[in-house]
């Protein structure tokens, strides 16, 4: 499957060179591209981790802090960018090997962070303006970039069978 292999690489160079500095893309677009999905993978866990750890602690919050998620949710694009990474991962599973790990990492960073700070769950909206969690220029530009990576992951299988 080397022209599966070939075609990913530059689908990935493809997407690293739309979302990161040029340069970066160019020196290793595998690793500019993982850096890229990171770079919205890491607030959007640890949002979510957040509010999911403060519906216990804090149960009288939870719906400002679900409307506070929502919005922060439909204003960074995280549906599309999540839709899009779905599409990679089911073509292409070893690229999103590593995002389980980032959730773990992210759900024990949530749980240490309230530990020590309780009141972390009242400020989870002020949190979510935070420039650390603006990520809809990472979003809105990766998502129909890897919907153009699963589209060229669909026509090198295709073109792989059509091979045999």
């Amino acid at each position: 499957m080397a022209g599966t292999s070939t075609t990913l690489i530059a689908a990935i160079a493809a997407l690293a060179a739309g979302v990161v500095e040029p340069e970066a893309a160019r020196r290793d677009p595998v690793a500019a591209a993982s850096e890229a999905i990171a770079a919205a993978l890491v607030p959007i866990g640890l949002a979510h981790a957040l509010a999911e750890r403060c519906r216990s602690v804090d149960p009288a919050g939870n719906g400002v802090r679900a409307a506070a998620l929502a919005d922060w949710r439909r204003r960074n694009a995280v549906r599309p960018f999540e839709v899009a990474l779905a599409a990679v991962a089911a073509r292409a599973p070893e690229l999103t090997d590593g995002h389980g790990r980032m959730r773990a990492a992210a759900a024990a960073q949530a749980a240490e962070t309230i530990a020590r700070d309780p009141a972390a769950c009242r400020r989870l909206p002020q949190t979510l303006a935070d420039p650390h969690y603006r990520i809809a220029p990472v979003t809105t530009r990766a998502a129909p970039l890897l919907h153009r990576l699963a589209a060229a992951l669909d026509r090198a299988t295709a073109r792989h069978h059509a091979a045999r």
